[in-house]
């Protein structure tokens, strides 16, 4: 167990101490971690990093401009997310970093929070929770993203919405029909 612990604590003291590596030095922290987190001490180390490192620190490399570090740190964020729920979500600061999630022009950063987002569908007071923040309306924009795979995802998550009877009378509100509009005449 020593082990676990020496090899979490180096990994969380590169994180921590990250705004004075390279983004070669955090790009290589990150997959580290990242095998980590799928190792057989997983969840462990899972804890331990959660513990140490607050999640938001994760989604600031999301706005690096090496394209290594966000590729990194989006593969370490899907792992160390499996099991956030709608609620975690929701009741915490999260929410304004799904929104900038959400407005990335990277897909990969959109398709993951997409992923995430998608968790309130497992119940409905969590649908209507979102069809009532301004993650829904983030959700919506991202139908006119250029990507095909991120609007396609985007708008699979719209039609499941509308298969709840409070999603579709969101769809239909006004102010979200002249939003679709908007895109429609892009």
């Amino acid at each position: 167990m020593s082990s676990l612990n020496s090899e979490t604590d180096g990994l969380i003291d590169a994180l921590l101490q990250s705004s004075t590596k390279s983004p070669e030095e955090i790009t290589e922290v990150l997959g580290v971690l990242s095998v980590a987190l799928d190792g057989p001490r997983g969840p462990q180390v899972t804890q331990a990093v959660l513990s140490a490192v607050p999640l938001p620190n994760f989604f600031t490399f999301l706005e690096s401009p090496s394209e290594s570090v966000v590729n990194a740190a989006g593969i370490v964020l899907e792992k160390l997310l499996r099991a956030v729920t709608y609620a975690d979500i929701i009741s915490s600061e999260l929410k304004d970093y799904f929104r900038l999630g959400l407005s990335s022009p990277l897909p990969k950063v959109c398709l993951l929070t997409l992923g995430q987002i998608e968790k309130c569908l497992a119940n409905e007071e969590y649908i209507i929770d979102l069809v009532n923040s301004p993650l829904y309306d983030s959700a919506i924009k991202v139908i006119g993203n250029e990507d095909i795979p991120t609007s396609t995802r985007a708008a699979d998550f719209v039609v499941k919405i509308a298969e709840n009877p409070n999603g579709l009378q969101a769809i239909f509100d006004t102010r979200r029909i002249a939003r679709l509009n908007e895109l429609s005449e892009r």
